[in-house]
């Protein structure tokens, strides 16, 4: 899609992603064969500082999916805050849509 796009003008010269800690090596050939630049700004950064900056600029999240031995179901619909800090996660593909599979957490109690 973004060959055919750029074949018609559309001058698309790189690409954002979000990852922290995996997928690079993937993401990095998928750029290379598309001739386009791999943009990583959150690569290798403090996941626990990622989501306190998010927080601190208004941002809102929900847990709209978690695993089941690490979370029980009451967690979905749950706003992460300050207290709720995701030690590591992947993203996951699962029937055409992106998950975050958090794999482990710490509750802070204050």
């Amino acid at each position: 899609m973004i060959c055919n796009l750029n074949e018609h003008g559309g001058g698309i010269e790189g690409a954002v992603f979000g990852h922290i800690e995996t997928h690079k090596d993937l993401v990095d050939r998928i750029c290379g064969d598309l001739g386009i630049e791999l943009l990583l700004p959150l690569w290798k950064q403090n996941s626990e500082q990622i989501i306190t900056d998010f927080v601190d600029a208004g941002f809102e999240a929900i847990i709209v999916s978690a695993k089941a031995d690490l979370f029980g179901k009451e967690w979905l619909g749950r706003q992460i805050d300050k207290k709720l800090r995701i030690v590591k996660s992947e993203n996951i593909l699962r029937d055409g849509l992106w998950f975050m599979d958090i794999l482990s957490f710490a509750r802070k109690d204050k």
